[in-house]
């Protein structure tokens, strides 16, 4: 009971902390900097890959809506959405059977997944499905 209570609650906090970082991502002619695929990569490292797939994609859905910076897109939202799953449930249920060993190599390995889960989920996600959906009329 205690512990999905605690999930709700992070879930809570992600979902606030991906609105403002959505908020505070610059938009300029030249390039485009987003923080939502940093909050997406540690949400979904700490809280799960489904809890961080909601958080994310619900996160880009309300600020759709309250500070509208053009038309919505759904598949802006699944990108964020998919860059917490997949960095999530990479650390959660993938990594956890390679890195049996729990000394210091171990441990430099387990960090070293994650970093390399992290890039690999923007890549894919961010890069493919964002340009994706900025190209789509």
């Amino acid at each position: 009971m205690r512990k999905n209570v605690l999930k709700i609650a992070y879930f809570a906090i992600f979902v606030a902390i991906g609105c403002l970082f959505n908020i505070l991502s610059s938009n300029t002619p030249l390039f485009m900097v987003s923080l939502v695929s940093f909050v997406a990569l540690i949400t979904g490292v700490l809280i799960g890959p489904y809890y961080g797939f909601c958080a994310m994609a619900l996160s880009d859905f309300i600020i759709a809506f309250l500070v509208p910076q053009g038309p919505w897109s759904p598949i802006l939202t699944l990108s964020n959405g998919l860059i917490a799953f997949f960095s999530g449930s990479i650390v959660n249920y993938i990594i956890p059977g390679l890195t049996e060993d729990r000394s210091i190599k171990g441990n430099i390995l387990y960090n070293l997944m994650i970093i390399l889960s992290g890039i690999a989920a923007f890549a894919v996600c961010s890069q493919l499905l964002t340009n994706m959906a900025l190209v789509l009329p």
